[in-house]
């Protein structure tokens, strides 16, 4: 009876053991990079649960199904794990899969944002008058113009305004064009509700 309370015992710590890694990546549906800040990488196109852990908590990982570089043994379908959190301002040029370690919880709010010189196309269109006939409506779905304040778009400032404190992603919803003052990009923010 001893051998077998021990047994159950030793049983018990090894699943409060692994219980200490139960933490799970969030897919966060978004594309992005950070270039270099890699702390390790695994091959497969899912993260590896064994690499959110509590230490690694609020970090993400970037995972490609077919980006073949040498890196990570040579793999084509494989992820990278940084140490930066969603909010980090990208910095990569290679975007993939992102996954954060933890609970992101659920989507609060979204917006769709075209940052652009105008909401609308130039009408009556002249080369020697307009830079490009090129305006937000270019494409359609977004609810929000954030106009030329100095520069091209900007998704950190734009999730910062838009959720405060709260964890943020964007989503690109098409590629971006030049032109104008400070080109056009359409994306979304969603802001979620966990920690």
């Amino acid at each position: 009876m001893k051998q077998l309370a021990s047994f159950l015992t030793m049983g018990a710590l090894f699943a409060s053991a692994n219980l200490a890694y139960a933490q799970q990546w969030s897919d966060t549906r978004s594309q992005g990079d950070w270039g270099g800040r890699d702390r390790a990488c695994s091959q497969g196109s899912q993260p590896d649960p064994n690499k959110c852990r509590p230490e690694y908590r609020g970090q993400v990982a970037v995972c490609w199904a077919n980006r073949r570089t040498g890196e990570c043994g040579g793999a084509t379908a494989w992820c990278t794990y940084k140490t930066v959190g969603l909010t980090t301002p990208q910095s990569g040029s290679n975007p993939g899969r992102v996954y954060y370690c933890g609970d992101l919880g659920r989507i609060t709010k979204r917006v769709s944002i075209c940052h652009g010189e105008h909401a609308k196309k130039v009408t009556n269109y002249d080369p020697f008058r307009d830079q490009d006939p090129h305006g937000c409506d270019d494409h359609g779905g977004w609810t929000e113009h954030e106009g030329c304040s100095g520069g091209g778009a900007n998704p950190a400032a734009s999730g910062q305004a838009h959720c405060g404190d709260q964890l943020w992603t964007v989503e690109t919803n098409y590629p971006s064009v030049s032109g104008n003052a400070c080109g056009y990009s359409w994306f979304t923010i969603n802001c979620w509700s966990g920690r």
